[in-house]
């Protein structure tokens, strides 16, 4: 009985250690966050066929105009965009840092049956409250103080947000290719 007891602890340590380790990686050199991964694709679909699926997801999950594709590739091998997505509002005792976004370059490489994703240069912005008048704040991640509940509570968000992304674009690319309608 105790060695079960201890097996399943051990399981539950385990699962628990691998489902809350961080995908948000400071860089040693650079001192900057990135979140990277590679991600396998359908082997049915060509390189062009992978690169065309990542654009128009960029394109479909980065509506503004100011987000469009920076770069289209004619090689097909490498999509860069600047992207956003709004966080959680920081409060601070009787006031706050509201209308707080995130905005990141992403860098998605496309090779035969595969792709890297990359977010980097990601900066929070947010509106200052405390201040009068109200102040525009503008932080780039990495000088974030990490040791306060409060700013670890909304790197959590952040992190959650920009992996959300990740994942989108990786359902986008494992699907198998859909037979084309002739109608």
């Amino acid at each position: 009985m105790k060695k079960h007891c201890f097996a399943l602890l051990l399981l539950f340590f385990l699962f628990h250690t691998h489902t809350t380790a961080q995908v948000l990686k400071q860089d040693t050199a650079t001192q900057k966050y990135t979140v990277r991964e590679v991600i396998p694709c359908d082997t049915a679909l060509t390189q062009q066929q992978i690169y065309e699926a990542c654009r128009q997801w960029a394109m479909r999950t980065f509506k503004s105009s100011d987000n469009n594709v920076m770069l289209d590739d004619k090689t097909y091998s490498e999509i860069i965009t600047s992207g956003a997505v709004k966080t959680s509002d920081m409060p601070i005792a009787l006031c706050a840092i509201s209308n707080c976004t995130v905005d990141f370059k992403l860098i998605i490489q496309v090779k035969p049956g595969k792709i890297r994703c990359t977010i980097d240069n990601i900066v929070h912005y947010g509106t200052n409250t405390c201040s009068n008048p109200p102040s525009r704040m503008t932080t780039p991640l990495e000088q974030w103080n990490q040791k306060t509940k409060l700013t670890k509570n909304v790197f959590a968000d952040i992190e959650t947000k920009l992996v959300a992304l990740v994942k989108d674009l990786k359902a986008t690319v494992t699907q198998p290719a859909k037979p084309k309608d002739d109608w």
